[in-house]
């Protein structure tokens, strides 16, 4: 199994966490928006450590993961940004 096919699954939960916080954030429910964002964060980390560590997977599936969960981070920030400046830090 390769690493983008064992990651799939936790970056497409990923991505309805985000949709979750932009839900919570659209019904003013700010602090429940940041935990939200805070698991994502957290889950981001993990698989970017996992991807960092020496692997006997092929080269071409690690960079197609990363270029995936790149992805994601570009939707986390948007996810973000929605959120009142300065009232909530992450």
């Amino acid at each position: 199994m390769s690493a983008e096919t064992s990651l799939k699954p936790r970056i497409m939960t990923g991505y309805a966490l985000c949709a979750i916080a932009e839900s919570q954030i659209r019904a003013g429910e700010l602090e429940r928006a940041l935990k939200s964002i805070r698991a994502i964060r957290e889950m981001v980390a993990e698989m970017t450590a996992l991807l960092n560590e020496p692997h006997q997977h092929f080269h071409s599936a690690i960079r197609e993961a990363k270029d995936t969960l790149a992805d994601l981070e570009t939707r986390i920030k948007a996810v973000e940004a929605a959120l009142p400046p300065n009232e909530y830090t992450l």
